[in-house]
């Protein structure tokens, strides 16, 4: 079974709720290095460089957890 390498970029608040989650996904395999397949997002004060982006296979997906203004 191949595994995907999986990095979350986020605050601590969202880490509590969706790491526990990732970690017994069958298919997910955290990542703490530059190189990994996905890339998870909630909750980051961070904007990323051409190279952090380059240094996923499938891309970076932004989960926003607040309703956003009308």
């Amino acid at each position: 079974m191949n595994k995907f390498k999986v990095k979350f970029f986020g605050s601590d608040i969202y880490g509590k709720e969706v790491l526990p989650v990732m970690k017994k996904h069958p298919k997910i395999n955290l990542s703490n290095n530059d190189k990994f397949d996905i890339g998870i997002v909630a909750d980051y004060g961070h904007i990323f460089t051409h190279d952090e982006l380059n240094n996923t296979i499938y891309g970076i997906f932004n989960f926003h957890p607040s309703d956003l203004p009308k």
